[in-house]
């Protein structure tokens, strides 16, 4: 269970639609834990599907993780 969102990431595309890549989620004992997801199309954020760094690595979306960790850098 989580107690606080700590920061929440995401861009603007050319068409000005934004688009969440992750968000800081603190923990009741205090740990942060990465979630994230790509894409627009979300009747709602039930439909999310909490990822690993591994697996969102391992996913089909790879370069699109990538893309959005590097923009958050930069």
């Amino acid at each position: 269970m989580y107690c606080e969102i700590t920061d929440a990431f995401g861009y603007t595309n050319e068409d000005g639609e934004y688009f969440l890549a992750a968000a800081v989620l603190k923990d009741l004992d205090g740990e942060l834990n990465l979630v994230g997801a790509t894409g627009h199309n979300y009747g709602n954020t039930k439909e999310l599907n909490v990822i690993t760094f591994e697996e969102a690595m391992n996913s089909i979306e790879k370069k699109d993780w990538e893309s959005a960790i590097r923009m958050e850098f930069e």
